[in-house]
Order: structure tokens, then sequence, then C-alpha cells
């Protein structure tokens, strides 16, 4: 009987195939746990439970952009206008019976005319906004009043044979005070600004003459010779409650509002010839506010306050100038050899 005779070498080559597999395998996790163990977080006395930290970043596949905003340009600061508003006057200018009417700025430079005629025009006043213009005129035969547009034509508002002047403008822009003799002597009237819904103010044998309203609408201030001597007067708008401001001082004319509707500003002859006084309403107190040999009147007080556009003699000529209410110094504004006068400001 033959024995079974077990080849050896087959058996060494499948023991050292087996052993070097496990070599390999042992190897291979070897390296993968030392990259798993480098990942683990390294726990310290005081962390008791932390989130692991990895130690790879994570690259977001789609970046992140940031907008940039274009810069939005500085706005160049507009300067503010000499007393406020537009900083430009309108006055009328001419001799005497060719008087037109101009506008220009207080450096008087570029003086622009806005009337060209054969009559007179004088007493321009600027509507609140700037816009519009309302004046007196003798082109139809008479004085009346007129109302326009810097660019349109003149319309007369008050069609009659008397005269109409010294208009003014309530705050509001809808509605023109005035003074006519159309009732036998100078008395107060209000009208629409087309001319329509009349009414008399005032309603006194004297006259009644230079209306303005007060900033508020509420009141109009005049000028009356009802005590012999021009002084000057407050009205409201229904005709009522009519009080005299001021007593003694010659001949008071032109009176107009500061914006603070506690003063108002008006020329006087006291003292011989016309200079400007402030009158504050809540303490009856009255300022001279110039003093000079020559004359000053007509003024008008600046949208801001500060100024007082006026009408003077004092270089022999009369120009316009403005005074300023800080420290009372006088800036001339025209330089014309013929007469200036009856200044607003827009």
């Amino acid at each position: 009987m033959k024995s079974r005779r077990i080849h050896s070498k087959p058996l060494q080559i499948l023991l050292l195939s087996f052993i070097a597999m496990l070599t390999s395998f042992a190897c291979t996790m070897g390296i993968a746990s030392r990259d798993i163990l480098a990942l683990q977080p390294t726990l310290t006395q005081d962390s008791q439970i932390k989130t692991a930290t990895p130690a790879f970043t994570h690259l977001s596949t789609t970046p992140t952009l940031e907008r940039t905003s274009s810069p939005t340009p500085a706005e160049t600061p507009t300067p503010t206008a000499v007393g406020g508003g537009w900083g430009e006057i309108v006055y009328h200018s001419g001799d005497i019976g060719e008087e037109e009417l101009y506008r220009q700025f207080l450096d008087g430079s570029d003086p622009i005319a806005i009337t060209e005629n054969d009559a007179t025009d004088f007493n321009p006043r600027w509507s609140p906004d700037g816009t519009q213009l309302v004046f007196v005129s003798d082109r139809d035969g008479d004085r009346d009043i007129y109302w326009m547009e810097l660019d349109g034509d003149a319309v007369n508002l008050t069609r009659n044979i008397f005269n109409d002047d010294a208009p003014a403008w309530s705050p509001d822009g809808e509605t023109l005070v005035f003074s006519s003799d159309r009732d036998g002597n100078r008395e107060i009237y209000t009208m629409d600004l087309d001319g329509t819904s009349v009414r008399r103010i005032t309603n006194h044998l004297a006259y009644d003459v230079y209306p303005s309203f007060s900033p508020d609408g509420s009141q109009i201030a005049f000028a009356s010779n009802r005590t012999s001597d021009a002084e000057i007067y407050t009205v409201d708008t229904q005709g009522q409650s009519i009080q005299q401001l001021t007593d003694g001082y010659g001949e008071a004319k032109y009176p107009t509002w500061h914006p603070n509707g506690d003063q108002i500003i008006f020329a006087s002859d006291t003292t011989g010839n016309y200079e400007l006084y402030r009158i504050t309403l809540s303490t009856a107190v009255i300022e001279n506010l110039t003093n000079n040999l020559a004359h000053d009147a007509s003024p008008m007080v600046s949208p801001d306050g500060r100024l007082i556009l006026f009408v003077s003699n004092r270089l022999g000529n009369y120009d316009i100038y403005y005074l300023e209410l800080a420290d009372l110094s006088v800036t001339r504004v025209t330089f014309n050899d013929v007469f200036d006068g009856d200044p607003d400001w827009r």
C-alpha cells in the first residue's frame, strides 16, 4: 500500500503568501490609524465635552463675492445767498417819469431790465416764492397795479379811473393788499391775485397808505395821518382792532415787517430828515437805525431778517443800500446816475 506523501513546498508557498498578506494588511491599517488619530481632538482636563475641530479646512466651491458700491459723489454745497432767499433784488430806476423795473444781485453786477415802455413802472414787489411780480404803472393813464411772471406779459389787475398803488403780498401769495383813492380818499384794500374780491379794510377821512402784511398774514401795518402827522398803525385783515404804534415821530412812513413778527421797520423825519427806525411790538421800544444828514427811506427786510434794503441820497444821488442789523454797517448796492427806488428782496 502506497503511503500518501505530503509535499511541503506548496505548503510553504501558501504559508509564505498568507504571512505576506497579513503583513500588508497590518501596514495598511497602521497608516489609516495614524491619519484617523491625527483628526481626533486633544482633550485637556478642562474639556469635559468639546466638539472636535478638524485639522483640515473645507473649501467652498462657490467663493463669496463682496459687492463694492460706487462711491456717491459729494454734493457741492450751495452757498447761502446774502440776506437769504434768492439773494436778488428788484427796484425801479430812471429819470422821473421814465422809470423801469430792474433786477440784480447784491454785488451790483448785471442789472437786468424787466420792463421797457414809455410809461412809468415803479413800486415792484416779489411774490413770496420769488417767481412773480406786482408793480404800479401809469401805462393806461392812471396808476394801476399789474401782475406778471418774469417771462410773461404784465396784466392789469385794477382797471379803473382811480389811483391804486403800494401793493404788497400776503405770506401765502394768494392775496394783495394795496392803497387806493377809489372811494374818495386813500384807504387800504385787499384783493385776490386775479383782481377780484376787492375788500375795503380801512374807512377813515384821513389818508391810509403803504400797507404791509405781517408774516403770519393776520395783520396789516400801514401809515396814516389821522392824527395830523403820519404815524404807523396796525389793523387785522377784517378791518378791526386798529392800533397806533408811533406818536410824535414826525412823518412816519413805509412800514415793513421783520420776519420775526414782533418788529416793524419804518422811516421817519422826526429829526428833520428821514431815518430808519425799528419798533418792537412786545415792548413798544423804538430804536434809531440810521443817523446821517441824508434821507434814508423805503426799507425792506431781507428774508433771513439780517439786512434791510433802503433808498438813500447820502452820496448825492438816490441809490439802493443795505443795512446790517448786527452792526448797523451800510453797503451800497446800485451806482447809477438816475433815481433808484422801491427795492425789494426775493
